[in-house]
C-alpha cells in the first residue's frame, strides 16, 4: 500500500454498550479542528454509530476528519436474543478481535482514504487491539471512561485474587480493601464485580487478567477523570503504565456540541 505524503490515520475502536462509544467520540472531536490532515476512522457496531453521529449530525455540526466505519456485532444473522443486555456483549466479544481487523484492513484499503494506520485510540475493553498496534508498529492510546480507583482495581485483578480469593467474599465483605495504596476506605464488597466476586465465570470477566497485562503496553492510558480527586491512586497508576493522563470530566472538558433544542424552556427556568 502506497503511504499518503502528508497524510496520517487514526483508528479508533469503540466498546459499543454502554455509555462507552460516546466518551470515545467526544475525546476525538477534540482534535480534529487542529489537525486537519488527520483521518480518524470510528469503528464501532452499526447500531451504536447510527445514534452517534445521527445524534451529532443532527444540528449540522460537521465530522470533516472522522468518518464512522461499522464492525460486525457478533450477533449471527437471524439469531434471536435471549436477553437484551448480557449476550450482545458475549456475542461481540467472542469475535471481536476478528471483526476489528477485518474493519482496520477494509478502511485501510478504501481508494480515497489509501494510508495505514498509525496510532489506534480504543476502548480499554478492546485490550486485544495492542496486538494490531504492534503488529504495525503503530502508538496505542486507550481511554478509560471511569474513575482511577476502578482502573487500579481492575489492573491489580490478580493480586486481589491471590489474597482474597475467588470462592467468594462472605464473612469478609465488609473489611477494607487496603492491599492497595488509596483503597483503605474501599471494602471488598465495593470493588468492581468480576474480580473477587460475582460472575467470575463471564467471558467478559475472564478477560480482565489479559486487559490488565494489557495496559502496561499502551503508549498512553488516558482517563476521563481528575488528577487531584484520588492522588494516591492517580500515583500509583503513573508508575506502572507508560503516560497516564487525567482529561476529564468529558462534561465539563469536552462537553457535547449539539443540544437538543429546550422546547419546554427548562433551561431558562434552571437559570433563572
Amino acid at each position: 500500500m502506497t503511504q499518503s505524503t502528508g497524510r496520517r490515520h487514526v483508528a479508533v475502536c469503540a466498546f459499543p454498550y454502554g455509555t462507552h462509544a460516546a466518551p470515545l467520540l467526544r475525546l476525538v472531536q477534540r482534535i480534529p479542528a487542529t489537525a486537519p490532515d488527520i483521518r480518524f476512522t470510528f469503528f464501532n457496531s452499526q447500531t451504536s454509530n447510527d445514534h452517534l453521529f445521527s445524534a451529532a449530525n443532527g444540528g449540522a455540526v460537521p465530522f470533516p476528519n472522522i468518518v464512522p466505519h461499522t464492525v460486525h456485532d457478533g450477533i449471527p444473522e437471524g439469531h434471536v436474543l435471549s436477553d437484551p443486555f448480557d449476550e450482545p456483549i458475549t456475542l461481540f466479544l467472542s469475535s471481536a478481535e476478528e471483526n476489528v481487523r477485518k474493519s482496520v484492513a477494509e478502511a485501510e484499503a478504501e481508494e480515497e482514504v489509501g494510508v495505514e494506520i498509525s496510532c489506534l485510540v480504543t476502548d480499554t475493553f478492546l485490550w486485544f487491539c495492542h496486538k494490531i498496534a504492534e503488529e504495525k508498529g503503530a502508538a496505542w492510546v486507550l481511554l478509560w471512561a471511569a474513575g482511577d480507583a476502578v482502573l487500579a482495581a481492575y489492573f491489580h485483578t490478580e493480586m486481589f485474587r491471590s489474597i482474597i480469593g475467588v470462592e467468594g467474599i462472605q464473612g469478609c465483605e465488609d473489611e477494607a480493601a487496603n492491599f492497595l495504596l488509596g483503597f483503605s476506605a474501599i471494602r471488598i464488597v465495593d470493588l468492581p464485580e468480576g474480580i473477587v466476586s460475582g460472575g467470575l465465570t463471564d467471558p467478559f470477566y475472564e478477560s480482565l487478567p489479559s486487559m490488565a497485562l494489557a495496559l502496561s503496553k499502551a503508549t498512553a492510558v488516558v482517563i476521563n477523570s481528575i488528577e487531584e480527586l484520588e492522588p494516591e491512586i492517580t500515583n500509583n497508576l503513573k508508575e506502572r503504565l507508560q503516560i497516564f493522563l487525567n482529561v476529564g470530566p468529558f462534561s465539563i472538558t469536552s462537553p457535547p456540541q449539539i443540544m437538543k433544542p429546550d422546547e419546554y424552556g427548562c433551561l431558562s427556568w434552571v437559570e433563572g
